[in-house]
């Protein structure tokens, strides 16, 4: 099968946020009413396919982390592509996660994705 032709590949990036690869990238649909700063946590609801921002408290599907916006994404007034990173390292001190997650659900979320957040040097 071959791979799907928004998913893409890269060794290295000049995006601050990147710190590591290999990255893999991805893009999806951000639903309305959702206006995204550039490396926000999104979840997929399982319903809609759609991605939004992860919130732990959500149970739609969407408190499962599945990757962190490439640019910031503004779906205030209808859904927009929303391309984001799905696996690599990344600077912690740069990814936007909802205060919802504790520190011990956030690593159980990304130990289970190809995604790391690391403090850079």
């Amino acid at each position: 099968m071959p791979p799907l032709a928004s998913s893409s590949t890269a060794s290295d990036s000049n995006d601050p946020f990147v710190l590591g690869g290999p990255v893999r990238t991805d893009t999806g649909k951000l639903i309305t009413g959702q206006n995204l700063a550039a490396y926000t946590a999104v979840g997929r609801i399982t319903a809609s396919g759609k991605l939004t921002k992860a919130l732990d408290t959500a149970d739609d599907g969407s408190q499962t982390i599945i990757g962190f916006t490439c640019h910031a994404v503004n779906a205030t007034s209808a859904d927009k592509d929303c391309p984001y990173y799905c696996a690599g390292k990344f600077n912690s001190e740069l990814a936007v996660i909802d205060d919802s997650y504790t520190a011990t659900e956030l690593k159980a979320e990304l130990d289970r994705t190809g995604l790391q957040l690391e403090t850079p040097l």
